[in-house]
């Protein structure tokens, strides 16, 4: 296969299906429609063990560049994240969110940029993004895959090697149903169907 033209998305990983429909609430005196909304979320299921190893080099690109930068930043409350390759030297190479991986560069991992530890939840959705792709995760090696974590106010990359275990399912379906008046705030509890 070649170069795919679809960017790696986190969305496309975590399957979601939404419908709202006006209904009648059959009080003929209050005569106001109400709005029915259910939603269904596919949450991935994984659990990482994540194994501090030796840092390999890291090629100097822009993407990387810009990513220590931030971690350097005091006034930085953003937290980055992208995709890890390998160059024909087999240095680190970082690759935005919009990365396609092809057979040329093919993406290796993660990196996460502004996290305060390596048990961010950040981290956490990044591993997930990547154990939970079929095209990403049939590319590592024994399903084990790199990485990168740039501490924030910490100038220097740590990196692992991430063993991802699935749950006998890859995914939890979880629901909510609720109803509310169109234009009003509303909030439901999602729990597993």
């Amino acid at each position: 296969g070649g170069a795919s033209e679809e960017p790696l998305c986190p969305a496309m990983f975590w399957p979601m299906r939404a419908v709202a429909t006006l209904v009648d609430d059959g009080d003929v005196k209050l005569a106001k429609t109400i709005l029915r909304v259910v939603v269904a979320i596919e949450v991935p299921t994984c659990a990482f063990a994540l194994k501090p190893i030796f840092a390999p080099r890291l090629a100097a690109n822009t993407t990387s560049l810009d990513a220590r930068a931030l971690s350097m930043c005091d006034d930085n409350h953003r937290v980055t994240t992208g995709f890890i390759t390998l160059d024909r030297t087999r240095r680190v190479v970082f690759l935005d969110e919009t990365a396609c991986g092809t057979e040329l560069e093919p993406v290796t991992g993660v990196w996460v940029q502004g996290v305060e530890s390596v048990n961010d939840v950040a981290v956490w959705a990044a591993c997930v993004r990547f154990a939970c792709s079929e095209r990403l995760y049939k590319l590592t090696q024994r399903g084990k895959y790199l990485l990168a974590v740039y501490l924030k106010n910490k100038g220097a990359v740590d990196f692992y090697e991430v063993d991802a275990s699935h749950a006998s399912s890859p995914f939890t379906p979880y629901g909510a149903d609720f109803m509310t008046f169109p234009g009003e705030e509303a909030s439901a509890r999602a729990t597993p169907v």
